[in-house]
């Protein structure tokens, strides 16, 4: 990451009069308008940029902390904001605290950048940016393309034309509806996304995944969670180690499996092939071929229009019509 000197030029104290005393501090600080300000409880230094932008760029949000909310709006422009909060009693401290915590806003070829970096990681100065918590919100155009990422705190994003890349290793991640291809990963957090009319790619660690409509392939994966899905259009891969799925009506082909849930499908146009080791498999029609497994679990089947392979080592396999 980039890193930049922060130099105080000019300070002016301005008393705002209110149910309660808010101070606010104007100053410039490279070139750029800067806000600090306390409001009651809390520090606030906040970093506004705006930029004049077309259609079909990129905001690209590279942060070590920080809630990521993204909103569309059709005014032609990249509005963020990187607001910082530490709770405390003394002003100079908290400069202190937000000195070390440091962020960056630039308009490059493809868009624009926004970088959160904690920038020294000693013992005492660690103890400050534990406590700095930082919120990135952006206005972006809703035709815009979105690759976002933050180590801790969730991601929220709009109802946006474009791709979609969102990661977080602590946090949750939903999505207003998609058109384009949509990437979330995260390692503790659940996963809820809107329509997306492109390919999906889901996958958390600790979680539970919830999935709206999607109008092409779908990959779903949690170690630990639940997996719901509404229509598929196009092929469904999903996998949940200890979690129970369930599967609304998919256009192509299925693959899914858990070591310990229980598995629930829908109507299934394409070929099917479910396994668990132990939990019970409920199936829905399907147009093709259905291969079914589980090692303790009971199997009950609808209608199969191709070839049927079910398997149970101690459970019952039943029909039903």
């Amino acid at each position: 990451m980039s890193r930049i000197d922060f130099v105080a030029v000019l300070f002016t104290y301005v008393w705002i009069s209110s149910a309660c005393s808010t101070q606010e501090i104007e100053f410039e600080r490279d070139g750029r308008d800067y806000t600090f300000e306390h409001d009651g409880r809390d520090y606030i230094e906040s970093d506004r940029q705006r930029f004049e932008v077309n259609p079909g760029g990129t905001l690209t949000v590279d942060a070590e902390s920080g809630t990521i909310r993204i909103r569309c709006s059709n005014d032609g422009a990249v509005d963020a904001l990187v607001r910082k909060r530490y709770r405390t009693t003394d002003a100079d401290q908290a400069r202190k605290a937000f000195g070390n915590v440091e962020t960056v806003i630039d308009q490059t070829d493809d868009g624009v950048r926004i970088e959160v970096e904690k920038i020294d990681d000693n013992a005492w100065n660690a103890f400050w940016q534990e406590k700095v918590y930082v919120e990135i919100e952006v206005n972006v155009p809703s035709e815009y393309n979105l690759d976002l990422s933050t180590v801790v705190d969730d991601i929220q994003t709009c109802n946006i034309v474009g791709d979609v890349s969102a990661e977080t290793l602590s946090g949750s991640v939903s999505t207003d509806p998609v058109e384009g291809k949509l990437s979330i990963e995260t390692t503790s957090g659940n996963i809820e996304t809107s329509r997306v009319v492109g390919k999906l790619h889901a996958n958390t660690l600790i979680g539970n995944i919830k999935i709206g409509s999607v109008e092409g392939d779908a990959t779903i994966g949690t170690n630990s969670g639940r997996i719901e899905t509404l229509n598929i259009q196009g092929d469904l891969r999903a996998k949940s180690l200890g979690g129970n799925m369930k599967i609304g009506p998919v256009n192509g082909d299925v693959t899914v499996s858990s070591n310990s849930g229980r598995i629930v499908t829908s109507r299934i146009q394409g070929h099917l092939h479910a396994e668990t080791l132990g939990g019970n498999l409920k199936i829905g029609p399907v147009e093709g071929d259905a291969t079914i497994s589980t090692t303790t679990g009971n199997i009950e089947i609808s209608s199969v229009g191709g070839r049927l392979k079910p398997s149970s080592l101690s459970g019952s396999i039943r029909l039903v019509r």
